[in-house]
């Protein structure tokens, strides 16, 4: 018999916790890529209402110019 060997409720005690932190990284990994993704998106948005804003304008010029 060894003194510091673990017993097994220990040993399942250490494997918890180190599922417990496995599954953290995971989340947070997720957590990150849709942050990521949501930001992207956002992005898009406000780029595609600029382009929109910017053809308005010209249509607008357009029309002014036409009257």
């Amino acid at each position: 018999m060894f003194v510091n060997a673990p017993t097994t409720q220990e040993k399942i005690l250490m494997c918890n916790v180190f599922k417990k932190k496995q599954k953290q990284k995971i989340l947070s990994a997720a957590a990150a890529l849709k942050i990521m993704i949501v930001s992207q998106k956002i992005q898009f948005v406000i780029w595609a209402i600029r382009r929109v804003n910017v053809l308005k304008a010209s249509w607008d010029m357009t029309t002014y110019a036409g009257h």
